[in-house]
């Protein structure tokens, strides 16, 4: 009934953009107390006196595990590593919302005393506005968020701000344990005990893991004998640490920090306890919060508002202090207001919390009844406003406002003789000889370099937070074997290539990260290096299905929100034999029109000055439309075709030849006569036709191919050779920003030409 109810919440508040932790709990409330449970049979039956005590037990299991299971995804090395650049975001989510709740009323102070229980004011205030990493991370991957550079800025805060909250608690218990003991005997022993537990399993536990992940072969799964030991060891861990910590939760995290995060030993208990903890375990413990929490508890309306406000304005203090903090340094104000928001995101563990103070009797039915109805709240109003307002494609820092402001890369603004970056991803070994051969095709020499930045995409599994590490530098810890064999191949060739013909520089790195937000991470990447060209191979038919879907999402939103030019590769047996051979290596490109078509020109002009790859253009001759903006289309078209035949003047290997093609039968008649003399076709996604576009646009099955790159797609080609490149120029320039591009270009190339105004009017 709770996984039914809970789905239904979810259909009718997801068009509202509500997160399925608020739905999940709003389904347990309905089947509580509040709702449903108003009825005594109802209650009786689904919620029985005798069978409580286990349905307790398995609530906290299945907590326990989702503690451990979250603490096993991980990566303590990169939280320390972050730790350096978020402190002071971090600590200002802690001091400010203290500092500032001592400024209030002493009788709105008294009433939250009495709210909270021989709880002091202070611990009060942080404990309230902690932010704990499962929460946030569980948020944002919901969101797809999770890989762009303000999730990362959030999911290090809360790991830093999750062991602020750990010391101040045993700091707390310590001063506590003294004041009513009142020697230092009872306290020392506590924390003796505590390093004990804590040495052990450093010193022998971690060892143990980190040989059983050693010995297991490469591409296996480790032994369930194992698995089972080290899922019992956490329920063991639990059970001590709720003796010695009076609470369960440090002993699962400390567990989930000594299994090494990653496959092998990390993502096969992920993989096999994970589908139980989250399908099973978690919906009763929304049910136990649907229990706990019964609204008609909720009398004294004074107090209710109060409390309410007084958690209202913590929080409010807490994302003002954040985005105080995040601007000095030189984040921009409405990301770091967001960052200030998905730090108060809150989740199971902060329920936990609160379902612990009221079985210590430090509030009352009403009281946690108000912390949940307010944390449903905060959620209910943070989630959406952060999916909406964030716009990953905008850079997080304000540095663009001074002078670095993100300008769009293409290849045609790229000159032929300055180094070009290319940005080259990867999943597989088989992408790797097409992804070489068309690097050599580009020409690499001394006087045109090129460099080649190498990312092996890993989906993300048994780790929370995602990664982008430099390969040379991560040798250290695991990396998987394919990964050595991508890296080791594209620097063989890179070595090779640099003996004869020139300069060729490759930069490797492995990005492991959810296969539907990886894109966040590319984007990045290529901004930061300043990249001109990203290449992708195509997830089409090759792949396995369930691959194949996450391969084409992640090259469309790459199309949406890269800052450069797109390709996508449709390999089919490119090979360095093909160059190397004496046979010229020979190139298509199809040239209809339009702002992709000019890119496919421009990366054409670089391969047509290797002396082994010859190039034809094809300019396609049809019906032209009328109106200003395709007259500046079209001149536009006019001036990159006069550059091209310039540049490679002279040049025996370059053929430049038109084609009429007034309809869809007679541009696949083109397209069908490259089948058998071509090695490569370059082609652009969107070309600069509608009648094609009306006429062909129906029989598109891979949307992010375009029309042209669709047919050469499909099942007509896949028994040739005929490898291809669509290309797609980025779209993230308004209408404005590319009128002034294309009324400065065509001004510039004919001084006669004035349509500025008119254009303008």
């Amino acid at each position: 009934m709770a996984f039914i109810l809970s789905r239904l919440v979810y259909f009718v508040l997801r068009p509202l953009r509500q997160p399925r932790f608020v739905c999940n709990v709003l389904a347990g409330i309905v089947l509580g107390p509040s709702v449903f449970g108003r009825n005594k049979k109802f209650m009786e039956t689904l919620y029985p006196a005798k069978e409580m005590l286990v349905f307790n037990t398995l609530v906290k299991l299945g907590i326990s595990y989702f503690i451990f299971l979250t603490a096993v995804k991980r990566d303590l090395a990169s939280m320390l590593k972050k730790a350096k650049n978020v402190w002071a975001i971090a600590i200002s989510s802690y001091l400010f919302p203290i500092v500032f709740s001592h400024f209030f009323p002493n009788s709105m102070k008294n009433q939250i005393l009495r709210c909270l229980r021989n709880m002091p004011f202070s611990f009060i205030g942080f404990s309230l506005t902690q932010s704990l990493f499962s929460a946030v991370a569980n948020n944002l991957e919901e969101q797809d968020l999770i890989t762009t550079e303000l999730g990362q800025l959030a999911v290090s805060c809360s790991m830093l701000t999750e062991a602020f909250t750990a010391l101040l608690s045993n700091i707390y218990v310590l001063v506590l344990m003294f004041s009513t003991a009142g020697t230092y005997f009872t306290a020392l022993k506590y924390l003796l005990q505590q390093c004990t537990v804590i040495f052990f399993a450093i010193y022998v536990i971690r060892p143990a893991l980190l040989q059983i992940s050693k010995k297991t072969p490469e591409g296996q799964s480790v032994n369930e004998f194992f698995v089972i030991a080290i899922l019992v060891g956490a329920l063991i861990m639990v059970l001590i640490s709720d003796i010695l910590w009076i609470s369960f939760v440090p002993g699962a995290l400390i567990m989930g920090f000594l299994v090494p995060d990653g496959p092998p030993l990390g993502s096969t208990i992920v993989q096999k306890s994970e589908l139980m903890i989250t399908q099973f375990f978690l919906p009763l413990f929304y049910i136990q919060v649907g229990f706990l929490t019964d609204v008609s508890s909720i009398k004294d309306m004074e107090a209710f508002f109060g409390f309410f406000f007084y958690l209202f304005m913590l929080n409010l203090s807490k994302t003002l202090a954040i985005a105080l903090a995040s601007v000095l340094f030189d984040i921009r104000f409405k990301n770091a207001f967001l960052l200030g928001l998905i730090l108060n995101f809150k989740g199971i563990e902060d329920f936990t919390l609160y379902e612990r103070w009221r079985a210590d009797k430090l509030m009352n039915n009403q009281n946690y009844a108000t912390l949940i109805l307010f944390c449903l709240f905060s959620n209910s109003i943070t989630f959406p406003l952060t999916e909406i307002l964030y716009k990953p494609h905008v850079s997080l820092t304000t540095a663009y406002l001074h002078g670095k402001a993100m300008r769009l890369r293409t290849l045609q603004s790229t000159p032929k003789d300055v180094e070009l970056r290319v940005l080259s991803c990867v999943f597989h070994e088989g992408n790797v000889h097409g992804l070489i051969t068309l690097l050599k095709v580009f020409n690499p020499s001394k006087n045109r370099a090129v460099c080649a930045y190498i990312t092996h995409l890993v989906d993300l599994v048994g780790r929370s937070a995602p990664l982008l590490i430099p390969y040379n530098k991560y040798k250290k810890r695991f990396v998987p074997k394919c990964s050595h064999h991508i890296m080791r191949a594209f620097n063989n060739f890179a070595a090779d290539n640099n003996k004869y013909s020139g300069a060729i520089t490759v930069q490797p790195f492995i990005a492991v990260a959810p296969y539907k937000s990886m894109h966040n991470i590319i984007c990045n990447l290529a901004q930061d290096r300043q990249v001109p060209l990203i290449i992708v191979p195509f997830g089409g038919h090759q792949e396995v299905i369930t691959i194949q879907s996450c391969v084409r999402n992640f090259n469309a939103m790459l199309q949406l929100q890269a800052s450069c030019t797109i390709g996508i590769l449709i390999d089919r047996g490119l090979s360095l034999e093909m160059i190397n051979s004496n046979h010229s290596f020979n190139v298509a490109v199809l040239f209809a029109g339009g702002a992709d078509d000019r890119e496919a020109l421009a990366l054409a002009s670089r391969m047509s000055g290797n002396p082994k790859v010859g190039v034809t253009v094809f300019k396609i001759r049809c019906k032209q439309e009328e109106g200003l903006m395709f007259e500046m289309e079209r001149q536009l078209d006019e001036i990159a075709m006069n550059e091209f035949k310039e540049k490679t003047a002279g040049n025996a290997s370059v053929v430049c030849s038109e084609m009429a093609a007034n309809n869809g039968l007679q541009m696949m008649e083109v397209i069908r006569s490259l089948r058998k003399n071509y090695n490569l076709v370059i082609v652009g996604k969107n070309i600069r036709i509608p009648q094609f576009q009306k006429e062909m646009k129906q029989w598109v099955e891979y949307v992010e191919l375009g029309l042209l790159g669709d047919v050469l797609a499909s099942s007509d080609f896949r028994d040739s050779s005929l490898s291809v490149l669509v290309v797609k120029r980025s779209e993230l320039d308004d209408g404005y920003n590319h009128q002034q591009f294309c009324i400065k270009t065509i001004e510039s190339c004919n001084p006669y030409i004035s349509c500025r105004e008119e254009i303008m009017r």
